[in-house]
């Protein structure tokens, strides 16, 4: 790399080596993790380390000479010339974060610094220091996109460490417990059990745990105000690249309600089914009644019936007002005798006692 030496006030010949100081110093920063270059004052490259090449995707001499704004990104060009302005005003060190671009079109978050300093010609520059942190902000809106995804989630989230202490938490979990984020952080999720929490469930809850293994169930959690809801919740461990345990993340969803409801449900099916007895018990009540009764009247009928054909057959025989109303006795009483017939063969239909009978059957009898 040709470089540029700079011979002003502050800079002194190295009698050992024939190097000037700006000549020694960009040798030593071609070693260098970031990348150094000598902007003048009308933007322009002049000087440029390996490593500034290596990020911009050129060799040094190809950087030379070339504006600086090419490898800015043009929505952040006025974060960095913001910055020069400042940097002219105040004279102080000034450092921002932009996306620069490379010579294939290719973008990178990058940390920018400029420092006030001189050219060879002695005309006012700057210096740049460059420092590739695309992958660190890559991480960052992973962290952020994570952060307003477990916001998003209706249920709430609860992320603890190996032993449950809670390293964190969302907002949908905040409202259901009523603690508040900085309560929680560092505490122990015992924090939520209440003198009414089943021991047996939260002891197949640690034992899994123990076993590294995921829990399904329900348990009673108690609010910071004391009062207690139904927590579904499902444990799940989270292991890193080498198979250790790291955390373990719970999602939970307030149940109170559905459990209510069931309440509610399972009270209704037992007045159901005890209403329902009921009804077969009267039913077969009913069933044993209308027999017996349909014989209680039978004899008396048989009784009024057979006296009334006494009396039209008999001697002496009948006025015709006196045959008009044996008649009537007579009609009313089949008629009576025929629905309790009928009333006794829907108590044998319903108590399942009704039998078969051949007969000969005249159809057209039935259907006139």
């Amino acid at each position: 790399m040709t470089v540029q030496c700079v011979t002003g006030p502050n800079v002194t010949q190295a009698p050992s080596d024939g190097l000037c100081v700006s000549e020694q110093w960009f040798i030593d920063l071609d070693q260098s993790a970031v990348g150094y270059c000598t902007v003048s004052d009308t933007e322009h490259i002049l000087e440029a380390n390996l490593t500034a090449a290596s990020l911009l995707g050129m060799s040094c001499s190809e950087l030379v000479g070339k504006p600086i704004r090419r490898f800015i990104a043009t929505t952040d060009q006025n974060i960095y010339y913001h910055h020069c302005q400042r940097l002219q005003e105040t004279g102080q060190p000034q450092s921002c974060e932009l996306r620069m671009v490379k010579q294939d079109g290719s973008q990178f978050w990058a940390q920018l610094t400029a420092t006030q300093t001189q050219a060879a010609t002695r005309q006012t520059a700057h210096r740049l220091v460059l420092t590739d942190i695309n992958a660190r902000k890559v991480a960052q809106d992973r962290i952020r996109i994570s952060e307003l995804a477990l916001k998003a989630i209706t249920q709430g989230v609860l992320i603890t460490t190996p032993e449950l202490c809670v390293v964190s938490v969302n907002e949908a979990f905040l409202t259901m417990s009523g603690y508040t984020e900085r309560e929680l952080l560092g505490a122990d999720c015992s924090i939520f059990n209440g003198p009414l929490t089943d021991t047996a469930t939260t002891a197949r809850l640690v034992d899994l745990i123990k076993e590294k293994r995921e829990f399904s169930g329900e348990l009673l959690y108690f609010r910071k105000d004391g009062s207690s809801f139904w927590n579904q919740l499902v444990v799940s461990p989270v292991f890193d690249d080498l198979g250790q345990l790291t955390h373990f993340i719970s999602i939970n969803t307030d149940a109170t309600d559905r459990k209510r409801l069931d309440r509610v449900l399972h009270d209704n099916n037992l007045a159901l089914q005890q209403a329902t007895l009921v009804a077969e018990k009267a039913s077969l009540a009913k069933s044993d009644f209308l027999p017996s009764m349909s014989h209680e009247l039978r004899s008396p009928l048989n009784a009024i019936l057979g006296f009334a054909q006494l009396l039209e057959t008999g001697t002496p025989a009948l006025t015709p007002a006196q045959q008009v109303k044996t008649e009537k006795i007579q009609r009313g009483g089949w008629s009576l005798l025929m629905l309790i017939n009928d009333l006794l063969d829907l108590a044998l239909i319903e108590s399942g006692k009704l039998a078969r009978s051949l007969a000969p059957l005249s159809l057209a009898r039935v259907l006139l």
